[in-house]
C-alpha cells in the first residue's frame, strides 16, 4: 500500500501517533506530524498533543514543555507568567478543532487563567483539577469562586479534583464552587482542604437542584468537618451510589459515610500520605491514631467490598486493623489489588 494512501486512512495514522507517542522526542515528532499535508495524520498527533493541558504559570521555560516522567500520557504543559497563559488559550479559542483535542484541564486557580478557561468551548472536556496553593487574602475570594464554580458547571465534565485549599476559604465560600454541578460529574478528588471555621449547626436546608450521583470519591488529607456536608441534603451530591472511595485518614465521620453506600462501595483504597518511619515527630501521634481507630471499619460496614489496597504503609499491621479481609478472600497490597 503507498504511503500516500495510509496516510488517507484514520485508524493507521491513530496507530502511528500512539507508536511516537511512547518514543523518546516524542513530543517533538508530533509537532512535526501536525504540519503534514495528511489531514488523518495531523488530527491524530494533534489529539495527542492537546490531550490534557497544565496551566503553571510559575516555571518560566519559555512556553511548552515535555515532561519525561509523564510522556505516554498526553501532558502539555504551559510555563509562562499568568498573564501570558490567557494567549495560548487564545490560540486554542481561534482554532475549534484544537480545543475539541482537549480532554484534561490542570489550572492553577487565578482569576485571569479561570477567565480565559471559562470564554474558551472545551466541548469534550472531561477532568478539571483546580490548584488553589496561590489563593491568598487579599483577593477577591467571590470573583475567584464564581469563575471556578462556572468551570466546575461545565456540562461536559465528568472528574473533578480541587486541591491546596487550607484555611483559605469559610465553609459557605467552599460551598459556592458547587453550584452548578451538573448531572454527568460522577467523581470528585478533595486533596489538602481544611475550610477556616465548621458547618453551620442549623439543619442544613435541602439543596433545590437535581443531586448529582456519584460513583468516586477520593478525600486526601482532607478535613472530616466535610462529609457531613458531603452526606447532608444541602450537599449537591448523591453518594448512595458510591463505588470507590479512597480515603487518607479513619474517622468517625466515615461511619456515616459507609453506611450511605454500604450496598454499592466495591473498592476501598487507603493511602498513607507520608509513610510512618518518616513522619515528623509532632504528627507521629495522630498518624498511630489513624491504625487504631481503623477498628471501626467492620465487615458488615462494606458488605459489597470487593477490593481493598492499602499504599504506603505496613501491610502487616493493615491485616492486623482489618482481620476480616482474608475471611472475605480479599488481598491487600501497596500497589495493585489481587483478590485471591
Amino acid at each position: 500500500m503507498a504511503a500516500r494512501t495510509v496516510l488517507r486512512i484514520q485508524e493507521l495514522c491513530d496507530e502511528i501517533a500512539d507508536y511516537i507517542f511512547i518514543s523518546p522526542c516524542s513530543r517533538e515528532t508530533l509537532e512535526t506530524a501536525t504540519l503534514v499535508g495528511s489531514q488523518a495524520l495531523r488530527t491524530a498527533a494533534q489529539s495527542r498533543l492537546f490531550h490534557h493541558l497544565v496551566l503553571d504559570p510559575w516555571q518560566d521555560t519559555g512556553g511548552f514543555e515535555d515532561d519525561p516522567k509523564t510522556r505516554g500520557e498526553g501532558v502539555l504543559y504551559v510555563h509562562q507568567r499568568a498573564a501570558a497563559i490567557p494567549r495560548y488559550i487564545a490560540v486554542i479559542a481561534a482554532a475549534p478543532h484544537l480545543a475539541r483535542h482537549v480532554r484534561a484541564l490542570s489550572v492553577l486557580a487565578l482569576p485571569v487563567i479561570l477567565r480565559a478557561v471559562v470564554d474558551t468551548s472545551f466541548p469534550l472536556l472531561r477532568i478539571l483539577s483546580l490548584d488553589f496553593i496561590d489563593l491568598k487574602p487579599g483577593h477577591d475570594v467571590l470573583a475567584l469562586l464564581r469563575l471556578a464554580g462556572e468551570c466546575i458547571a461545565l456540562p461536559s465534565l465528568r472528574d473533578l479534583a480541587l486541591k491546596n485549599i487550607v484555611d483559605r476559604l469559610t465553609f459557605s465560600e467552599f460551598k459556592r464552587l458547587f453550584g452548578g454541578c451538573s448531572a454527568p460529574l460522577r467523581s470528585i478528588a478533595l486533596t489538602n482542604i481544611k475550610l477556616r471555621d465548621s458547618p453551620p449547626d442549623a439543619p442544613p436546608s435541602p439543596s433545590s437542584a437535581p443531586r448529582v450521583q456519584l460513583k468516586m470519591l477520593h478525600l486526601t488529607k482532607t478535613s472530616p468537618a466535610l462529609i457531613p456536608w458531603l452526606l447532608s441534603p444541602a450537599s449537591p451530591f448523591d453518594l448512595a451510589h458510591l463505588t470507590y472511595l479512597e480515603i487518607s485518614r479513619v474517622v468517625p465521620a466515615l461511619s456515616a459515610l459507609f453506611a450511605r453506600a454500604s450496598l454499592t462501595l466495591t473498592r476501598l483504597v487507603w493511602r498513607v500520605s507520608v509513610p510512618f518511619d518518616t513522619e515528623p515527630e509532632e504528627t507521629r501521634s495522630e498518624g498511630d491514631a489513624m491504625f487504631a481507630a481503623d477498628a471501626m471499619i467492620s465487615a458488615a460496614d462494606l458488605p459489597a467490598l470487593r477490593a481493598v489496597e492499602v499504599r504506603m504503609c505496613d501491610l502487616a499491621q493493615a491485616r492486623q486493623c482489618m482481620p476480616w479481609l482474608a475471611a472475605r478472600g480479599l488481598l491487600v497490597c501497596d500497589s495493585e489489588y489481587i483478590d485471591s
